[in-house]
Parts: C-alpha cells; sequence; structure tokens
C-alpha cells in the first residue's frame, strides 16, 4: 500500500482495534525506506501474524468496514506462498470474491 496519506497507519490501527481480527493475531508494521535520489512515496506493508484460530473473513470484513469510512488506495492481501489478492472498494460482491479467493489459497496449502 502507498502510504503517502497516512492510509497504511490508519489501517494497522484499525485492524488492531478489531476485536475480531486480534484474538488470533498481531499486526506489525514495516516500511521500506526510499534509496537515495529515489523519488515516490514509501511503501509501507502491515504484516499480519496468525494463529490458528484466525479467521480470512474477519480480515476481510474488517478491511472493508475500514474502506467503507476511508476510501483510498488499494489494499493487497498477500498469504505466504499465495496469490496476492487486492480490496479496491466495499461492496459486498468485492467481499465473497476477496474470501472465496483467499480460502481456494488457504485449501492449497
Amino acid at each position: 500500500m502507498a502510504d503517502d496519506d497516512g492510509g497504511c497507519a490508519a489501517l494497522a490501527d484499525w485492524l488492531r482495534e478489531d476485536p475480531q481480527v486480534v484474538k488470533a493475531s498481531r499486526v506489525e508494521t514495516e516500511s521500506a525506506p526510499l534509496k537515495p535520489g529515489e523519488l515516490g512515496v514509501l511503501l509501507d506493508v502491515i504484516q499480519l501474524v496468525t494463529s490458528t484460530g484466525f479467521s480470512l473473513a474477519s480480515l476481510v470484513v474488517a478491511i472493508r468496514q475500514w474502506r467503507s469510512v476511508r476510501p483510498g488506495p488499494a489494499v493487497t492481501i498477500e498469504r505466504d506462498g499465495g496469490r496476492p489478492v487486492t480490496v479496491t472498494g466495499a461492496s459486498a460482491e468485492e467481499l465473497q470474491r476477496i474470501v472465496e479467493a483467499l480460502e481456494l489459497d488457504e485449501g492449497n496449502h
């Protein structure tokens, strides 16, 4: 997520406050600093370290709720060894598409 407007920090805070997300995960953030002479925005990453009781659907619902009050940059969910899934809106149809894509990756592990 390109974080030129504090979006990454705001999403990380939102996830830390969501009881369904934090009960089975830990939210961490990382920044990839720009190299000397590079122009652009920092690329910030939210890393979610999950336990066995974690629900992908809960994460997607939390991101959807955050996007409904803070539309803006796309959020990409990438699982270790899985394909990236990007959240660009907050519609119920997109929520269903994302959950299905993540569950498909989960079934392949």
